[in-house]
């Protein structure tokens, strides 16, 4: 707070103040057999995914369904958000297993030119490997400009 008793939006103590609790995840469920270790797994498929939007990948092999998502990464990378996303980072913040196959997550990322908080993600297990969903790529694409097409739709928690 500045010495006229203002705060300043850049101060994360006044952006706190000011800000309202995120909306809580949906309650927990039966969970998985480890829950430390697909929690782990999770957390690395969502760090390498992010990773990978800013390499020649595309990360397909950590989504569930990569339909349209190449298409989309490219869309970014030849718009005016490319740097942008060339350097961003995914950080989950809490998550919750809903089943022993779903997890979802509230995470936020960092880019070279804006945070973006409070984003709402789910993870599956196919197969044995715990997957990004499509559209939590898809709705993060969607913020610099890319298209995946097809009918995904944006993630709210229940009682967002």
């Amino acid at each position: 707070i500045g010495s006229d008793g203002a705060g300043m939006w850049d101060d994360p103590e006044f952006r706190a103040s000011c800000t309202p609790p995120p909306p809580a995840l949906p309650d927990a469920g039966e969970q998985p057999a480890d829950p430390a270790a697909a929690e782990a797994e999770v957390r690395a498929a969502m760090t390498a995914l992010y990773g990978a939007i800013g390499r020649e990948t595309d990360g397909a092999a950590l989504i569930d369904d990569p339909t349209g998502v190449a298409e989309a990464r490219e869309q970014v990378q030849a718009g005016g958000y490319a740097d942008d996303a060339a350097g961003a980072s995914a950080t989950i913040d809490e998550l919750v297993f809903t089943a022993p196959d779903e997890a979802w997550f509230r995470y936020s990322i960092d880019t070279p030119g804006n945070d973006f908080d409070n984003r709402y993600g789910i993870a599956v297990l196919v197969d044995g490997v715990w997957k990004i969903t499509r559209a939590t790529i898809c709705q993060d694409l969607s913020l610099a400009g890319g298209d995946c097409g097809g009918d995904w739709q944006q993630i709210y928690p229940p009682g967002a």
